[in-house]
């Protein structure tokens, strides 16, 4: 199979989730998948063993759901923010490929080594940031469920 034929970037969609990009091909994506399932089932039981009936009176009540409304809201600003770095970093990207193009870096054998490394370690970090991003909805998603 020719390198042209391979996924190296794979745009999950879903209904009750944001749209994702996981980087890298299909058995990677299947690997984060089953990995994200797995997280997803551990949290579930985790809360059930968690959930005990506890008598509160209505002040604890309505400072438990402020709590759990101040931790929403800021759940969702450090999701938009980590989308938005992802945005920033994906841009990166897009420059580096377009400067690894120009014929006087890919005939300079230093500056074409540089940018591949920088590239690589901008796309590490994209894909430690969907993954942060993922969390990150995970959780805001259970404590939305909650109210």
């Amino acid at each position: 199979m020719s390198q042209a034929n391979l996924s190296t970037r794979i745009l999950y969609l879903c209904d009750d989730e944001e749209p994702a990009f996981f980087e890298g091909d299909y058995d990677y994506f299947s690997y984060k998948l089953e990995e994200k399932e797995k997280a997803f089932i551990e949290k579930r039981k985790t809360e059930e063993n968690r959930t005990k009936p506890v008598v509160r009176d209505a002040s604890s009540g309505h400072r438990a759901q402020k709590e759990r409304r101040n931790q929403i809201q800021r759940l969702e600003k450090e999701t938009e923010a980590t989308l938005d770095r992802i945005s920033a970093l994906e841009e990166k990207v897009r420059a580096l490929e377009e400067e690894m193009g120009r014929e006087e870096v890919y005939s300079d054998p230093v500056r074409i080594t540089k940018a591949a490394r920088d590239k690589e370690g901008l796309e590490s970090e994209i894909e430690d940031l969907n993954e942060k991003w993922f969390s990150l909805s995970s959780e805001l998603e259970t404590l939305k469920g909650a109210e």
